[in-house]
């Protein structure tokens, strides 16, 4: 048995509660982020012995379009999947149906869904330090339960998760990250950005026509020169805080 682990994780939240969930694993494990737009998965070549932790957040209860993208060039062949959701404290809506289906349709066996609360990727006071301690201990004592149950060989039942047809409709969001006076052209920023936003040699520059507003850029710039518009997120903390508020749980399917 080998763990793999393919991640979309702009901003490190959804990488914490992957890796809070594989420390339950006792066997090799390789990580592959799904973030960079010139990577690539196609070489990955699962079998049915193999695990997969898929993870991904919810952007406005969907799956991030790139990470459709990435997985019509991978094969599951019958490898036992995780699906791993996280989501800023506000509502997931049809993010894990959607995954499970995705996942469904390129061949991997999706025996649990979890989803998961991670510190908002654009307003940072709602789950302020999600995941927590606590939440990695859950997360942690399910991983240890769903390796127990593979190697046993017990049987999971097929998976249940919630949402709706058709999938909720998102159109994206009206702003964007960027860049100021500090910037110093490093080019972080541009490597990381999932869809190619920002031009290696103009990073100072963002394609407001097909940036995602993911946060990947201003997560990693070194001196923070990549920003949004102090206003907008005003407006922003004072829309989500009757979503976003108080404390959320985490969830689990398909663990009986």
């Amino acid at each position: 048995m080998k763990l793999y682990q393919l991640i979309f994780s702009p901003t490190g939240g959804t990488k914490k509660i992957c890796n809070s969930i594989a420390k339950g694993f006792d066997c090799e494990k390789e990580t592959i982020s799904l973030l960079p737009a010139q990577g690539s998965v196609s070489a990955l070549a699962l079998t049915e012995n193999d695990v997969v932790i898929l993870g991904v957040p919810a952007f406005g209860g969907r799956i991030p379009t790139p990470v459709a993208d990435r997985l019509t060039a991978v094969r599951g062949r019958g490898a036992k999947t995780i699906l791993v959701v996280s989501f800023g404290n506000g509502n997931y809506a049809d993010t894990l149906l959607e995954l499970k289906e995705l996942a469904e349709a390129r061949g991997f066996n999706c025996i649990v869904g979890i989803v998961a609360v991670a510190e908002h990727s654009i307003v940072r006071e709602f789950a302020v330090n999600r995941p927590n301690a606590d939440d990695k201990v859950e997360l942690q004592s399910w991983g240890e339960a769903i390796y127990k149950r593979i190697v046993a060989e017990e049987d999971f039942a097929p998976l249940d998760v919630p949402g709706n047809h058709p999938y909720k409709v998102y159109n994206g969001l009206a702003f964007h990250p960027t860049a100021d006076e500090k910037c110093v052209f490093c080019g972080r920023c541009a490597a990381v950005c999932p869809v190619g936003a920002i031009d290696r040699k103009v990073p100072n520059e963002t394609d407001h026509d097909i940036c995602i507003t993911c946060m990947a850029c201003i997560h990693i710039c070194p001196q923070n020169a990549r920003t949004l518009p102090t206003e907008v997120l005003a407006q922003a903390a004072e829309r989500l805080s009757q979503f976003c508020s108080g404390h959320k749980p985490n969830e689990i399917f398909g663990l009986d």
